[in-house]
């Protein structure tokens, strides 16, 4: 199984340089082969392209000309992935070095699109939601309990996806820009479809 990890950046060279050889260490803790990393750069006007292309010339670089905004990026990086699940970070992430198989684990239930980190951001922990529909819009929250399994969404800067589903749903809305909102629309119209997302495992912001 190949997978994908797809990580939108805009001039966040400083960014990458920090927390991409912790991506690279997870993926080759998980797997020494079979594995892709695609960054989509958003029109950064800093130097992450050359330098990327130089530096690690394995992973793969989308290079936006115009600045398209998160959703349209994302949707770009999974649309080249060749993987069946990818997996979205954000470059502001440095995942723990084995996290990749607690989440794609649960992908053996051919109902399940999404799963979500559980993300330590200093000394918070999150990445579970809830909500609930008033007066046509969605208020969400962040529950006290983060140890369910349940959640209304999985955020777009720590999670894995179905690629398959992803397709079959139309990935992230563009409407939504410059950003938010995009991953948790797309969560509701999953749970809607009948599909499976939770939230189970741990990475860490730095």
């Amino acid at each position: 199984m190949i997978i994908s990890v797809v990580i939108p950046s805009y001039n966040g060279r400083s960014l990458l340089e920090k927390n991409l050889p912790a991506v690279l260490k997870a993926c080759t803790t998980w797997n020494n082969s079979d594995w892709e990393i695609i960054i989509v750069d958003d029109a950064s006007t800093d130097t992450t392209v050359s330098w990327l292309k130089q530096t690690y010339p394995r992973i793969k670089v989308i290079q936006n000309f115009t600045n398209l905004r998160f959703a349209r990026s994302v949707n770009k990086g999974v649309a080249a992935a060749q993987g069946e699940i990818v997996i979205l970070l954000n470059n502001d992430v440095k995942p723990q070095p084995d996290f990749i198989l607690p989440l794609i684990k649960h992908f053996q239930d051919k109902a399940v699109f999404a799963v979500g980190c559980l993300e330590k951001n200093g000394g918070i922990l999150g990445g579970r939601g809830e909500g609930k529909f008033s007066r046509g819009f969605i208020i969400h929250w962040r529950p006290r309990n983060q140890d369910s399994k349940d959640t209304l969404w999985v955020t777009a800067g720590s999670a894995a996806f179905r690629k398959s589903i992803w397709d079959q749903l139309g990935g992230f809305d563009p409407l939504f820009r410059p950003a938010y909102d995009e991953d948790r629309d797309l969560s509701y119209n999953a749970l809607k479809s009948g599909f499976i997302i939770a939230s189970y495992y741990s990475i860490f912001f730095i």
